[in-house]
């Protein structure tokens, strides 16, 4: 029988509310077998020290309903969004997941994905946000993140599905001041050998 397998990806500085959010509704919403999350270690996606080791992350995720946890290691972390989620996408697809799940503020990747075809039909200026090369004022951290992921998984010829029913809640960062104090049962880790392709979806 094959296994079901879902890849998350994450920096969890500091873990937080939304962040147990993100892993409970993966795992509702998908059903998986087994959740991983690939998560930075030393230094985040925007170059910050980490308020947590590695330890603490993978003990937090872990204890949070996580199965596995790796490192997206710090000269892969510490990138532009699009090298971010090139080596992030990748490293999970070694891992031959079936499923990608992330949020962002725009709530909508529809709209994500049609941004992420603006991107391939316009030319950039490096010198220029994300933003202006756009022409537009809405996009945030998170969808810029989300417009890249878009780009990898249709790069690495992986399945982009789109669940409206599973667009419910945005993974909010105001709980980041509760890290630390929310604990769950903690479980055994379990890497489970299933089958190649990835599906995102979007929460």
């Amino acid at each position: 029988m094959n296994m079901k397998t879902c890849g998350i990806i994450t920096e969890y500085n500091p873990f937080h509310q939304g962040h147990i959010y993100h892993i409970k509704k993966t795992k509702e919403l998908t059903q998986c077998d087994c959740l991983i999350a690939i998560v930075s270690n030393h230094f985040t996606q925007r170059g910050l020290f980490s308020l947590l080791t590695m330890e603490d992350k993978t003990k937090l995720a872990l204890e949070a309903g996580c199965n596995l946890v790796i490192e997206l290691p710090p000269c892969y972390a510490a990138q532009s969004a699009d090298y971010f989620a090139k080596y992030a996408v990748e490293s999970l697809s070694q891992l031959h997941i079936d499923q990608i799940c992330f949020g962002s503020e725009t709530n909508n990747i529809s709209t994500l994905k049609e941004y992420s075809k603006q991107m391939e039909s316009t030319q950039v200026v490096p010198s220029l946000s994300m933003n202006q090369n756009l022409y537009t004022k809405n996009i945030r951290p998170n969808d810029i993140l989300g417009i890249q992921y878009i780009k990898q998984c249709e790069k690495y010829g992986i399945t982009l599905i789109q669940l409206l029913v599973m667009i419910l809640l945005k993974v909010l960062r105001k709980h980041a001041k509760n890290t630390l104090t929310v604990f769950l049962n903690s479980m055994m880790p379990t890497l489970i050998k299933t089958k190649h392709g990835i599906l995102i979806i979007h929460i």
